[in-house]
């Protein structure tokens, strides 16, 4: 982005494990600044609640809890439900629980997984046996499980945070603002003319010479999910991807990039799509959902409506889930 233009302004930094990237539209300076103190308390928040990395973090309480159900946190509550309807949606292939798959990565940072993992707490359980009671009228959210579960809200997580902290500037401040939290993208407020120019790439650099096309969008969100850009490595040493599930193991499809009314719905779609493989077009197409596939040999296809054209971009926003 041209950090010159004065209707624009940027704030970046790492946090939620990520690049955060923020860019307000038309804001004073003492919008700003006030808006930025807003983002870093709001992610700071949202950290503490969500991060299986942390072993104060609430998803870690709820994860090592003997209990089966337990008092949670609104926003735990609010997304545990919004991951229940991805579940279902998608026939199941959308699993919160498959963290489980994942304890050799997070035992190395957290040690009350560590210590739990090591006496065997821990177990593959069907994320259908989960329940939460979301009360209208009442402040107190209630979560069941089984106990052992490990719970991990990964990408939609993250896109989750995204479209509330836009919703909230875009509440509070006039103008426009744009959240990227690791390539899920959240608009909210006054659109820039000629919409939010986004740079679509399988590139985590924020390189802005790297490959890729760009697309406009006018509202909503954007997400990219993909094979290609993270890896980490077992206790036996052996390479692993950060996606979990039985249709990437022999998938061809590389990255899926989804446009969608909310930076969560377009997740829902490119991590869905992704997971799918060699079903993510067909499905797409029935969903009606803007998006871009790419396999690993290379080949994309444009689906319902995805602009096939590349345009020049001012803004560096790049990143895969």
């Amino acid at each position: 982005m041209d950090t010159t233009a004065s209707s624009f302004a940027e704030l970046a930094f790492e946090a939620l494990g990520t690049k955060c990237h923020i860019i307000f539209y038309q804001y004073g300076d003492e919008a700003i600044s006030s808006a930025s103190s807003i983002v870093r308390s709001e992610i700071s928040r949202y950290d503490e609640i969500f991060s299986v990395y942390r072993h104060d973090s609430e998803i870690t309480h709820v994860n090592i809890s003997s209990d089966s159900r337990l008092l949670v946190s609104r926003e735990f509550a609010e997304l545990t439900s919004m991951y229940i309807d991805s579940y279902t949606s998608s026939g199941g292939i959308i699993d919160p629980a498959m963290g489980f798959e994942l304890i050799d990565l997070y035992r190395r940072y957290n040690s009350r997984i560590d210590e739990l993992s090591s006496n065997g707490f821990f177990r593959g359980v069907d994320f259908k046996e989960v329940s939460v009671d979301l009360p209208i009228s009442s402040s107190e959210s209630w979560i069941s499980r089984p106990v052992g579960m490990f719970l991990d809200f990964g990408g939609l997580g993250k896109s989750y945070i995204a479209d509330r902290i836009a919703s909230l500037l875009a509440a509070q401040f006039s103008g426009g603002v744009l959240v990227n939290l690791g390539g899920d993208i959240a608009t909210g407020g006054t659109v820039p003319q000629g919409g939010w120019n986004i740079k679509v790439t399988d590139d985590f650099s924020l390189d802005p010479t790297a490959p890729g096309g760009s697309i406009c969008i006018f509202g909503g969100g954007l997400a990219t999910s993909s094979l290609v850009t993270r890896r980490w490595s077992d206790s036996r040493g052996d390479e692993r991807l950060h996606i979990i599930g039985e249709g990437v193991k022999s998938s061809s499809i590389a990255t899926v990039s989804a446009v969608a009314k909310s930076a969560f719905d377009a997740n829902f779609y490119s991590l869905g799509a992704l997971l799918m493989g060699e079903q993510a077009v067909p499905w797409l197409i029935r969903k009606q959902v803007p998006s871009l596939v790419r396999t690993s040999d290379g080949r994309g296809f444009a689906v319902s409506g995805w602009p096939t054209n590349s345009k020049s971009s001012d803004m560096n926003l790049i990143g895969a889930s």
